[in-house]
């Protein structure tokens, strides 16, 4: 028999990662980079996460694979090199990311990043002061002291409403 040529030819693969995390607005943080080649993405559910790469050779297609979610299409630059896609962190789970070279060959193993969604926990809040019913006069000037907790959101709070006081009641000689 005659000898063959083969050529090897590399699938498509992701290179140079960067995630960038938007978080809800409410939570008053600044967008966040990630470290160059970091993919696992542990964020407050509501989180956006904008995800830029590029490739060893032109890709035709690219697109991020949630799990459990439909496919979510990328943007490739011009060259093919180039690649961003959105989407949002709404629940616990995982993303890869699948390429499609220009010759039809794909990453069939691609990395798979772990997304461990965090849940934003109800706000807490606490009288201190005063602790326990007090008798006091009808023009007794009573600042309450509260403390607020919360794992996201306004680090700042304002004490409850209070009721205003009642007009003392006249006095008949």
């Amino acid at each position: 028999t005659a000898w063959q040529s083969l050529e090897v030819v590399p699938p498509p693969v992701a290179e140079d990662l960067q995630l960038r995390l938007t978080f809800p607005a409410y939570t008053g943080r600044e967008p966040e980079d990630l470290a160059e080649g970091v993919g696992h993405v542990r964020a407050l559910r509501g989180t956006r996460v904008a995800l830029r790469a590029t490739t060893n050779k032109p890709v035709a297609s690219a697109a991020v694979h949630l799990k459990d979610a439909p496919l979510v299409p990328a943007e490739i630059t011009a060259d093919g090199r180039h690649f961003s896609a959105e989407f949002a962190v709404e629940a616990k789970g995982s993303y890869r990311i699948e390429l499609e070279d220009t010759e039809g060959f794909r990453n069939r193993r691609a990395d798979r990043y772990e997304i461990p969604a965090i849940t934003d926990q109800a706000p807490q809040g606490v009288i201190e002061k005063p602790l326990s019913d007090l008798e006091v006069t009808t023009r007794a000037v009573l600042p309450p002291r509260t403390l607020a907790k919360d794992d996201y959101g306004p680090a700042t709070h304002s004490p409850p409403l209070q009721r205003p006081l009642p007009a003392p009641e006249p006095t008949h000689p």
